[in-house]
């Protein structure tokens, strides 16, 4: 991240911050299996419900994690960070993840854009050195291995790359996931 000054780094932070945990609005893209699957985002998705929607939650986090790696100088900005993660990224809402991927007909949920952010995620938690960036690492571990067996499982089935400019584009989604 050339270039990257405190101030930017705060800007950016703040703006993260904003959305991260903002449950609307919100454009869910979500299987209905039926009528106990209509919940609010909060209670679909433990985690990563803020934003406007799954993906961009997940890549508001990274941004989070990775401000809070490089510019430990931001005192209260990496303040706000850790409370956040803290609250979030816990065994039990961890497990709300997996459980709502494990429904019938949610085994392509963000295939592959969302997969390929999450496993960014992952891999800039495995560079923190602090106590708490291990922890979340490791809470986040079960997730981050779902969606690289997902990756492992689909890829040998697609018979040909996905070029489209768009969130389907298995080339932007295979560059982020070799991190």
């Amino acid at each position: 991240m050339t270039g990257l000054t405190p101030e930017i780094a705060a800007k950016f932070a703040m703006l993260a911050l904003t959305h991260v945990t903002r449950e609307y609005p919100n454009k869910l893209d979500h299987v209905t299996n039926g009528p106990d699957d209509i919940r609010a985002p909060r209670r679909l998705h433990p985690v990563f419900y803020g934003s406007f929607d799954w993906h961009s939650n997940v890549h508001g986090y990274w941004l989070l994690a990775t401000i809070y790696r490089r510019v430990p100088e931001l005192v209260d900005e990496c303040r706000q960070i850790r409370d956040v993660f803290d609250a979030h990224i816990t065994e039990l809402n961890v497990a709300g993840e997996l459980a709502y991927l494990r429904q019938p007909l949610r085994g392509t949920f963000e295939r592959p854009y969302g997969w390929a952010w999450l496993l960014m995620l992952a891999a800039e938690l495995a560079r923190h050195h602090s106590d708490e960036g291990r922890r979340w690492s490791r809470v986040l571990r079960p997730l981050d291995e779902t969606f690289a067996r997902h990756f492992r499982d689909f890829l040998p089935k697609a018979t040909y790359p996905i070029r489209a400019g768009t969130h389907f584009n298995t080339a932007f989604a295979v560059a982020l996931a070799i991190e």
